[in-house]
Formats: structure tokens, C-alpha cells, sequence
């Protein structure tokens, strides 16, 4: 174990750590999910195992939450997690509101594990990298001769790299410019399903054959993110023309800045962009509308974006708790009350060949975070998976993805 990550030692939390830490309570958990489907039955001492040597491999992911009357802190464990059944009547936010405030712990079931995670240390990424190296680690204690360079290797340890505060890192003094654009967009009124009841969150698990979306997107001469976007704007279009509804369509997506900036760190390093749909059109127009917008999300948007974020961290630094997080509350408000829907997609997860066909699929699924609707994406090999978590009463929205995106439409 790294000399810097002693059990504990405690961290300063970065600021996406910082506006979960304030706002997570019982109805926004802000935690999220990582599942691994074998072929096989799950051995669990085996699986503990594993779980215990990632864990020691990254101690960084060991850690708990820590309140104190001035701050925030993250502070390393001694003791890795225990795994546990997966009941389904126990969820993750419970666990972490009954006082363990652990960042990660592991569920399994009889053929599956789940990596579950709180948003104050880690985010989906790494998350899944985590969930991955338990998956490999597991076989390779299995006996299984599984080939390197896929995931963590559990045999090292951890980098300086490797839990690096990159926000704070790769911030820089420069600060975001708003534009006129960005004022108008300000006031435009975002479609909510308003007027209907919510209800206590529904899941909805949808699986899809990657090569015909893939094929349809190249049709639109599109990634396949804008077009599954395009598909889901659509979709909720519909939805909107159809109960007489008005309002803008907005996308909040999770965007990895790792590739961005050369990081390699476990910790948080995700921000977030977005998409707008002001009217009502053909799926080539909402896939024309969304590139275009796309032209803009380059490094230096998000450089701008850290910029802006450690700069709140900044300004709420050594404050009294309490007003730390109405800071938090009110900058998390801000960017959930206008938004329709959270889109984040993982993409494509390889495993290394020798276990590949021992691997069903993955799932990751997000918290509501206050949205309509939030959908989460993960493809093992030609299975893509869809989560769908709504508080909006009956299935009619997921009805119409799910027929659109197994008969997908090709541009011609």
C-alpha cells in the first residue's frame, strides 16, 4: 500500500465529491451500480477473495466518508469490504445512511456480483474498472491463465497517478465565458412530465444487438451516443406532443475527462455537458441538431467546466458545514430543476479472451438525482444494456425505446 494512503489518512474531497457528500439524503442517494452476469454460479468465498485483493490494490476505493462541524473528508480503512447476498431489500443508499458511509461495497447473487457505489470518492468509470478487475481477479484465482494488460493487475500497487486529485491538478486560473447563447438557453423552459404524479423509482432493464445500432448510426454518419441520444429525444418528444405538454428537451450527460487530460486516477474526474431539443423533429433533424451542438464539447469546454467547479470548492472551503452544503444544495438544484433527463453511457467493456465467454453482460444503473428520467448505458461484447430509472407512473416511454431501438432506422 502506498505510504500516502495509511488506513487513516484522510483526504480533502474533490468538488464533484463535495455536491454529492452535501446533497446525498433519502430521496437523492446520488449512488450508482456496477453488475457483472456470469454463465456460471457465483463461488463467494472466491469472490470475497477478489474483492479483497482489488481492494488492497487500490486502498484509495477503501474509504469512508467522514462529516465533521467544519468539513468533509474522505478517510482510508484498514478493513476491506465484506461481501454480502444480494436480497434486493437492502439498497446501497441505506446502507450508506445507517452509518457505514463506505464508499463501495459488493453484493452477489447466484450468478452475478454488484459493485455499488457513492458519488464522494469514485465515479462510473472507475467504478466499472473496479467491477472488471473483480471479475478477472476472480478467475484468475479460479485457475484460470487470464492474459494481462485488460484491467487493474491485482499483483500491484497502487500509482501516485492513480489517485490524483485531478480536478484540482488540471484546473488552471482561466475562467468559463458565458455567452449570449448560453443566457438565452438560461430561461427556456425544460419539459419535466409535469402534471403527473410521482411515484417511488422504477427500474427498467432493456437489452439490444449492438450491430444494428452500430450500423445505424454509421448510417446517420453518427457515434452511436448521438444516435441513442437522438432515439431517446425522440422518444420523449412523443411523449410530450402526445399529453400537450411544452418545453425544451434537455440532456445533462456524464462525460469522462481522463481522456482529455492524460489522467489516470480512480478518484472523481467526470463532469457533465449538455443537449437541447427546443422543437419537435425527424430523427435526422434531432441527430443534425446534436452534432452540431457536440462541436463545441472539446477539451477546452471542459477545462472551463473543472475551472468553474474548483473554483465552488474554493469559495466554500473552510466554511461552517451547514453552509457548505446549502452551497452545494443550491448549485446542485440549479443544474437538475431544468434538466429532462441524465444520459450516461460506459461503452464498450473488453474482458480479456480467456474469460470473455464466461461473461453474460454488465448492467450500470444511476440514481434519479432529482430527473424525470435518467438512462444508463454498458456493451460486453454485441450486448448493449439499457437501465431505465423513472418516477413517471407505467411503462409507456420505455415501451416506445425499447421498439425503437430493436428496429432501428437507417438513414437513406
Amino acid at each position: 500500500m502506498s505510504q500516502n494512503l495509511k488506513p487513516g489518512t484522510r483526504l480533502a474531497l474533490d468538488p464533484i465529491g463535495l455536491l454529492y457528500a452535501g446533497t446525498s439524503c433519502k430521496e437523492f442517494p446520488n449512488n450508482y451500480t456496477i453488475s457483472v452476469y456470469l454463465n456460471e454460479k457465483i463461488n463467494p468465498e472466491i469472490l470475497q477473495l477478489a474483492v479483497t485483493d482489488i481492494f488492497k490494490r487500490l486502498p484509495i476505493l477503501n474509504g469512508k466518508l467522514v462529516e465533521t462541524e467544519t468539513d468533509f473528508y474522505y478517510e482510508i480503512l484498514k478493513e476491506t469490504p465484506v461481501i454480502s447476498r444480494d436480497k434486493g431489500l437492502y439498497p446501497y443508499e441505506q446502507y450508506y445512511l445507517d452509518g457505514s458511509r463506505h464508499a463501495l461495497r459488493v453484493v452477489y447473487g447466484e450468478a452475478h456480483f454488484k459493485v455499488e457505489a457513492m458519488h464522494f470518492i469514485t465515479d462510473g468509470r472507475s467504478t466499472m474498472e473496479v467491477a472488471k478487475g473483480i471479475a478477472i481477479r476472480y478467475y484468475e484465482l479460479l485457475g484460470v491463465n487470464v492474459e494481462k494488460g485488460y484491467s487493474i493487475d491485482a499483483t500491484d500497487e497502487i500509482t501516485s497517478e492513480e489517485f490524483e486529485n485531478a480536478f484540482e491538478n488540471f484546473s488552471t486560473l482561466t475562467e468559463k465565458q458565458t455567452t449570449e447563447a448560453d443566457k438565452e438557453q438560461e430561461f427556456i423552459k425544460a419539459y419535466r412530465h409535469e402534471g403527473s404524479k410521482p411515484e417511488a423509482p422504477h427500474v427498467t432493464t432493456l437489452h439490444f444487438d449492438l450491430g444494428p445500432l452500430k450500423a445505424a448510426a454509421k448510417s446517420y454518419d453518427a457515434t452511436i451516443n448521438t444516435y441513442l441520444q437522438a432515439q431517446l429525444m425522440a422518444a420523449i418528444a412523443m411523449e410530450r406532443d402526445a399529453r400537450k405538454c411544452d418545453g425544451r428537451i434537455h440532456f445533462n450527460f456524464a462525460a469522462d475527462c481522463r481522456p482529455y487530460f492524460g489522467s489516470r486516477t480512480f478518484r472523481n474526474f467526470a463532469t457533465g455537458g449538455e443537449f437541447y431539443l427546443n422543437e419537435t423533429l425527424p430523427l435526422d433533424g434531432i441527430i443534425a441538431t446534436l452534432k452540431n451542438q457536440a462541436k463545441l464539447l472539446n477539451k477546452d469546454f471542459f477545462q472551463a467546466t473543472i475551472n468553474q467547479m474548483q473554483k465552488m470548492l474554493k469559495q466554500s472551503a473552510g466554511l461552517p458545514i451547514a453552509q457548505q452544503k446549502e452551497i452545494v444544495h443550491l448549485a446542485h438544484k440549479s443544474n437538475t430543476s431544468g434538466t429532462t433527463a441524465i444520459f450516461s453511457n460506459i461503452g464498450l467493456v473488453k474482458f480479456p479472451p480467456s474469460i470473455s465467454d464466461k461473461i453474460k453482460n454488465m448492467e450500470f444503473s444511476i440514481s434519479q438525482d432529482g430527473n424525470p428520467y435518467t438512462f444508463s448505458v454498458i456493451t460486453v461484447g454485441s450486448v448493449m444494456t439499457m437501465t431505465i430509472t423513472s418516477s413517471i407512473a407505467g411503462n409507456t416511454l420505455e415501451n416506445e425505446i425499447k421498439h425503437r431501438l430493436e428496429n432501428p432506422t437507417f438513414h437513406l
